[in-house]
């Protein structure tokens, strides 16, 4: 059924309105009783109909009729539009149905409506295969998810064969298609994959649309989900936005799950009698198959996924970024009593203001940085090895701060003065230590022991400590304390004096 022509009394108010640029078209549509589709359209064939807002006060509403609903003339078969070129046009940023069709009427004035016109596109979408029937715009989305099956690689050594899983990645405008094998689902293979596709695009899209993937969500949520934090840190690196689909709604992702059945034919299905040693070797594989594929024309349309994509995608994907995404992972840890926090094995320190808070620590190949509250307190080269410790002089309390000015050959130097003993029991210290700044404190502690004793007693002690084999501050501290430092070891047997030999001493014998 046609629609109903408004009266023009109330079309010239509704052109008023809009003219004044103050009202939305449903606030026009509100204030007039009128739907928005109906403010829309009447704003629409006053635009194509040739007619400016200066024209309208000199109008009358029959010339006003006659100028906005003028009738195709009898016998005469209004022209219809290339849908083919619509649909394309569709798929670039900006672009709307009202447009395509003011520039239709512009060339064929006596075409079809506006109502028409979107009635007569949707009818002939309807016909096409199901994964035309998305319209995206270009350079917005690339959809992305794993194959469930993959490739493959047998180990040339063992002979052991394991299947290495395949990536696919899809622009939703084009349809242009990107596969490679990586050497597992894991986040690090998850993210590099991802970096891939975007440098066989050429470029970035506006949102990347993942599936609930372990990599990119760490918890799933139909209107908030969580992000896996390096697979976020890697999507604002190269200014994506990740918008994962909705869970168990496979529609969401139609554009991704065609594109891999498609690669499972493409690929799995021509390679499956390949023998393959590495995943390199799949991945050249995989290229000159892609190649093949987005250079072949679409089923029904004269141009391919390669054709649209120089043409639609290319120009309006956003540019790679000037330096590669530095993969790092993120991990919480408690701040232990030393302002240290424990990471891959090693220690890095924080400021002692956080002692037992917990922090983020985004390790990567480089660094090791720390994050209190989302705000950076410590960067760190990061240390390879294990055991190693890691401490900036600015995170230590002020009394530690003094304590880190020392080194071995300081303490050795000042604990000679005080005589050898000393100093083999501080080296011995130091010694003992798996590492030499762990013993500082016991060093220190031993030296100043000056203070309170004299010299020679603690020099004396420090032998003791030495020969009893209790190398330690807290033994020298306890002989000192205890005067124990001339006395006799436990268990050693003083030597006899010598026997004197006079003609006046008598012998045993003299009482036998």
């Amino acid at each position: 059924m046609a629609t109903r022509r408004l009266k023009m009394k109330r079309i010239k108010e509704l052109l008023a309105m809009y003219f004044r640029q103050v009202l939305s078209y449903r606030e026009i549509g509100r204030q007039l009783g009128l739907s928005k589709s109906s403010v829309q359209n009447c704003v629409a064939r006053f635009e194509v109909s040739g007619l400016t807002k200066e024209d309208l006060p000199g109008l009358d509403e029959e010339e006003l009729a006659k100028r906005l609903y003028a009738p195709a003339k009898p016998g005469v078969e209004r022209p219809m539009p290339d849908f083919s070129h619509v649909q394309r046009e569709m798929r670039r940023k900006g672009v709307t149905l009202q447009l395509l069709w003011k520039e239709y009427r512009s060339e064929h004035p006596d075409g079809l409506g506006l109502t028409q016109f979107c009635r007569h596109f949707k009818h002939w979408s309807g016909k096409l295969e199901p994964v035309m029937r998305q319209i995206h715009k270009a350079g917005e989305k690339a959809f992305v998810d794993w194959s469930g099956d993959g490739v493959p690689v047998v180990d040339p050594v063992t002979g052991e064969v394991r299947e290495v899983p395949l990536f696919v990645g899809v622009l939703g405008a084009s349809g242009y298609t990107f596969a490679c094998a990586t050497e597992s689902q894991e986040l690090r293979c998850f993210v590099e994959a991802h970096e891939w596709m975007y440098r066989f695009f050429g470029g970035v899209p506006a949102i990347t649309v993942p599936d609930n993937d372990r990599s990119a969500v760490k918890k799933a949520d139909r209107f908030e989900p969580e992000l896996n934090a390096t697979f976020r840190d890697m999507a604002r690196h190269y200014g994506t936005v990740v918008m994962p689909t909705r869970v168990r709604k496979p529609r969401d992702k139609a554009k991704v799950e065609n594109a891999v059945q498609q690669m499972q034919r493409w690929i799995l299905g021509r390679l499956r009698n390949h023998v393959f040693h590495s995943v390199t070797e799949v991945n050249d594989a995989i290229a000159l198959i892609l190649a093949e594929y987005n250079a072949q024309l679409y089923q029904g349309m004269d141009v391919s996924r390669e054709d649209l994509w120089r043409a639609q995608d290319l120009p309006a994907l956003g540019p790679l970024p000037a330096e590669p995404f530095e993969y790092g992972e993120w991990s919480r840890h408690r701040v232990h009593a030393d302002y240290h926090v424990r990471v891959g094995g090693n220690q890095y320190s924080v400021p002692h203001t956080l002692l037992g808070k917990d922090v983020d620590v985004y390790l990567t190949a480089r660094t090791a940085q720390v994050y209190h509250q989302g705000h950076r307190v410590a960067s760190h080269r990061r240390l390879t090895g294990k055991h190693q410790f890691s401490t900036e002089e600015a995170h230590m309390p002020r009394n530690h701060q003094e304590q880190a000015q020392w080194t071995p050959e300081r303490l050795l130097r000042w604990a000679a003065q005080t005589g050898p003993q000393t100093e083999a029991l501080v080296e011995r210290i130091m010694a003992e230590r798996e590492h030499p700044e762990q013993g500082f404190r016991a060093c220190m502690g031993v030296v100043s022991l000056v203070r309170r004793y004299d010299a020679q007693r603690v020099e004396k002690a420090c032998e003791r400590s030495l020969l009893l084999r209790t190398a330690s501050y807290k033994s020298v501290k306890c002989i000192l304390d205890h005067g124990l430092e001339n006395q006799p070891l436990p268990g050693h047997q003083p030597q006899p004096a010598p026997v004197l030999l006079h003609e006046n001493i008598r012998g045993a014998d003299h009482y036998q």
